[in-house]
């Protein structure tokens, strides 16, 4: 699916006469190719209503804590277009997720050629379940919008406990967990939403999603569960706009977040249709 995409987007920049600067540089680096060569007019993918940006909306907190305790380390970054959040240790890639893998591909597919503001506070956790002294050390919180990526940084400093034979036993059975979801999301009317809700555990945990009053989403022409566990809103309008709640099960337990869905009118087109 992703090389479908990745062929289809470069079919579209080989035959269009448009070009948007902002967009332009959202789609080089999110397709993460070279630019087309200067013979080639590049078209506007999905146009940015807004400038791009990104920022860290909270910041982890440094904690000292014992070996074979549990610690989480909380961030969130809002910016446009839709932010994803990764983490690093001493500098290193985290396995949790990268930039690359977590983009709302889905989103930008069924957007093209559409006017959106990809306006979104993306939420991150990071659960380590038993610490220990090996993982003390820097931890970075890592949002990237597709265009940049700011970060803040952390640290968990680690007290010797005993005795170790007793802590941290692993069976490789793991609770769910959802590691990063959208907190909340602004987006043009009639536009596609992909909310996230991205889970770790083992066994791999069943993904459902409720509507604010608690009804069950299911795969129909206004929803879809993707494969990642994000929700899918086919074609966002006010009916749709509100709470939904995302829910991972595994037979050890089950986390579950809420994120917020605001769908904008299109002031532009209303005002001409006003004129007409």
């Amino acid at each position: 699916l992703q090389l479908m995409f990745t062929l289809f987007i470069l079919l579209l920049i080989s035959v269009s006469h448009d070009i948007n600067g902002s967009s332009l540089t959202y789609l080089k680096k999110l397709l993460h190719g070279k630019a087309p060569h200067d013979s080639v007019t590049p078209i506007q993918p999905v146009k940015l209503l807004e400038q791009p940006s990104i920022h860290i909306s909270l910041l982890p907190k440094s904690v000292l804590t014992v070996e074979g305790t549990p610690v989480s380390l909380h961030c969130a970054a809002h910016g446009v277009p839709t932010p994803v959040i990764y983490w690093k240790f001493n500098g290193e890639y985290l396995p949790q997720g990268k930039p690359e893998k977590d983009r709302p591909e889905m989103e930008l597919f069924m957007n093209i050629g559409q006017r959106t503001l990809q306006s979104s506070n993306t939420a991150g956790q990071l659960e380590i379940g038993c610490i220990t002294v090996d993982q003390a050390g820097i931890y970075e919180c890592v949002a990237n919008n597709g265009i940049t990526e700011v970060s803040a940084k952390a640290v968990i400093a680690v007290k010797e406990n005993t005795p170790q034979s007793s802590m941290c036993s692993n069976d490789g059975e793991v609770p769910p967990k959802i590691y990063m979801w959208t907190d909340f999301r602004i987006e043009m009317e009639d536009a596609s939403v992909q909310l996230f809700c991205r889970v770790k555990g083992n066994p791999m945990p069943e993904i459902q999603w409720f509507t604010g009053d608690g009804k069950r989403i299911i795969n129909d022409n206004q929803f879809q569960i993707l494969k990642s566990g994000d929700l899918l809103i086919k074609r966002g309008n006010w009916r749709l706009a509100g709470l939904y709640i995302c829910k991972a099960i595994n037979e050890l337990g089950e986390d579950d977040i809420q994120t917020f869905y605001y769908p904008t009118a299109n002031t532009e087109e209303k005002s001409g249709n006003e004129k007409k």
